[in-house]
C-alpha cells in the first residue's frame, strides 16, 4: 500500500494537463479517485468487510500524506466515528445484538483512521466539521474538540473491556486507545 500512496503522491505533484489552452486534468485533485469512494459509504453498518477496512486504511494513509484535502475526508471520519463510538447504549453491559454487530464491524474501521491519520485528525482541531446527531451519545457541541476526542477514547476504552464484542474488536479498540494516547503525549498532554 505504501508504494501505491507513493505513486499517487507522484501523480498529485504532476503539472495540470492542458489541452487547447484549457485545463483538461488537474492532477493535484486526483481525478476520479474520490468520487468512487461514495459507494463505500453507502454500506451497511452491520456487514463486516475486510475490503472496506483496507480501503479506509488506504484513504487514511492518503489523508496522512496530505493527498486529500480536509473537506474530502470530513464526511467519512464523521460517519465512522459516529457509527463506532457515538452510537448505542452508554453502558456497554446493555448492548443488544445489533449494537454488538455494529461495534464488531465499525470499531476496526474507526481504528484505521487513528492508526493511519490520527495525527491529521488531532491537528484539525475545531476545523473538523463533525456533526452532532440527535441519537448520538456525544452531548457536546458539533465539530472536533479535545472533549470529543476524550469521549471517543473513553468509549474505545469501554469497548476494550466489553466481553460482548469479539476479541478482534477489543484488540482494535485497544490499538485505538494506544494510538490516541501516543498522539496526546506527542502534544505534551
Amino acid at each position: 500500500m505504501a508504494q501505491l500512496v507513493g505513486l499517487l503522491k507522484s501523480i498529485h505533484g504532476m503539472p495540470d494537463l492542458v489541452v487547447r489552452d484549457e485545463t483538461a486534468v488537474k492532477w493535484s485533485e486526483l481525478p476520479l479517485l474520490v468520487e468512487g469512494w461514495d459507494e463505500i459509504y453507502n454500506r451497511s453498518e452491520s456487514q463486516h468487510s475486510d475490503e472496506i477496512i483496507s480501503v479506509i486504511a488506504f484513504i487514511a494513509k492518503l489523508v496522512s500524506a496530505q493527498l486529500l484535502s480536509q473537506n474530502e475526508f470530513l464526511t467519512w471520519v464523521d460517519l465512522d466515528m459516529y457509527t463506532a463510538l457515538e452510537k448505542g447504549p452508554e453502558d456497554m453491559s446493555a448492548l443488544k445484538k445489533d449494537d454488538v454487530v455494529r461495534l464488531n464491524v465499525n470499531v476496526p474501521i474507526a481504528t484505521q483512521w487513528f492508526r493511519h491519520a490520527g495525527l491529521a485528525i488531532w491537528n484539525c482541531e475545531s476545523d473538523l466539521g463533525l456533526s452532532k446527531r440527535e441519537d448520538s451519545l456525544w452531548q457536546g457541541t458539533a465539530g472536533f474538540s479535545y472533549p470529543r476526542w476524550k469521549f471517543w477514547k473513553e468509549r474505545a476504552t469501554s469497548v476494550t473491556q466489553s466481553k460482548l464484542v469479539s476479541a478482534g474488536t477489543r484488540d482494535s479498540a485497544k490499538e485505538m486507545v494506544e494510538k490516541m494516547t501516543s498522539i496526546e503525549k506527542q502534544d505534551g498532554l
